[in-house]
């Protein structure tokens, strides 16, 4: 379980998927038990949970969490030559948000999702993690769901890219210089 979570760390998870799963492999388990143990590799500080909220009406949903680790070293050591890029970037884009004390949520809006909805007191923003744009289908779906969002809110989108793109007030920048530069994103 601990190894599944960590190679799939920023992806989307339910303990129903695998229980089906280990079923599936011959090993009976209750989702309370992955639950549980979901709860225990939480408090061992190996992986932090990120709830799904809907943008719209603000509703926060139990299912369809994602996890991310703690350390970028968990999944470095899981998957060996088998990276993705883009869920190293997500997962470090994540730990940065928590230590600028955002509370983080998992957008959707309209059956699309939103990497990143981070709120303080009086401040959202809300953020895209990609490992590149310069592709027009991967440029196209990652201003998407921010495009969907109506409030005034900043919005943006986060690539390892040295050309930059503006599109409809969304602002695209370097994960880099969203590391380094913390006015930017306070």
């Amino acid at each position: 379980l601990i190894k599944y979570r960590i190679v799939n760390t920023g992806g989307n998870f339910s303990a129903n998927s695998i229980r089906n799963f280990l079923k599936h492999e011959g090993i009976s388990v209750s989702t309370n038990t992955i639950n549980n143990y979901l709860r225990q590799i939480e408090d061992a500080y190996i992986l932090i949970k990120s709830r799904r909220e809907e943008i719209k009406t603000k509703k926060i949903f139990t299912t369809n969490e994602k996890y991310y680790c703690i350390d970028s070293g968990f999944y470095e050591i899981q998957t060996g030559f088998n990276k993705s890029r883009g869920r190293i970037l997500e997962n470090i884009v994540f730990l940065e948000l928590l230590r600028r004390n955002y509370k983080i949520t998992i957008g959707s809006i309209d059956g699309l999702e939103v990497d990143f909805v981070c709120k303080k007191p009086n401040k959202t923003i809300y953020i895209q993690v990609s490992e590149s744009i310069l592709d027009e289908d991967t440029r196209n779906r990652e201003f998407k769901s921010l495009e969907k969002i109506n409030d005034n809110y900043p919005k943006y989108v986060l690539t390892a890219d040295s050309l930059l793109q503006k599109r409809n007030g969304i602002i695209h920048a370097n994960i880099a210089e969203f590391m380094m530069n913390g006015e930017l994103f306070g």
